[in-house]
């Protein structure tokens, strides 16, 4: 999820907004600050910012039975990361797509991954994944079980560069 911030109009200082007890967030609309140490104040107004895209692609749903999740809430979602990095290592390998042309994001609460085009409009690449389903499993499960010996998830197997976000939650243990 994108975090808002508030962005001055005259000098383009930023300023992450602060979470209030209600879960609203909120930060000065007008305060004095500086662009670099020597340089004078500024106190032009502020407007709130977040930072996202969107448009239209192909993509494909995958729910993981339920029976096969790991009951604890944030281990499912360790689970599901893992289970997406490994799908598009492989999907891009399969397809010949550059690192960061084919994307995916988990929904821990029902159990799926949403694999899609990472290009306005598609490229494509998901529908050739639909029809070669099977071969991205196969691909991915080599990828991970086989073709890669290291303990935990690296960037052979299951890392890039272009899912940073992931570090954190990829165990290749859980696969």
């Amino acid at each position: 999820n994108p975090e808002p911030f508030r962005l001055c109009r005259d000098c383009g200082f930023a300023v992450a907004l602060q979470p209030t007890a209600g879960g609203r967030r909120r930060g000065p609309k007008r305060e004095g600050h500086r662009l670099f140490l020597f340089s004078p104040d500024c106190v032009g107004e502020a407007d709130d910012v977040m930072l996202f895209s969107r448009f239209e692609t192909r993509a494909l749903q995958l729910q993981v039975d339920e029976a096969r999740l790991p009951i604890d809430p944030p281990m499912r979602e360790r689970f599901l990361v893992s289970l997406k990095a490994a799908l598009v290592n492989a999907a891009e390998l399969l397809v010949s797509a550059v690192p960061g042309e084919i994307d995916a994001e988990v929904k821990p609460e029902v159990g799926q991954i949403l694999l899609f085009d990472n290009i306005e409009g598609g490229a494509g690449f998901v529908g050739t994944l639909y029809e070669r389903f099977d071969e991205l499993l196969d691909r991915a499960a080599n990828l991970v079980l086989v073709d890669c010996a290291c303990e935990f998830g690296c960037p052979k197997c299951l890392l890039s560069a272009r899912r940073r976000r992931d570090v954190g939650y990829v165990f290749k243990p859980l696969l």
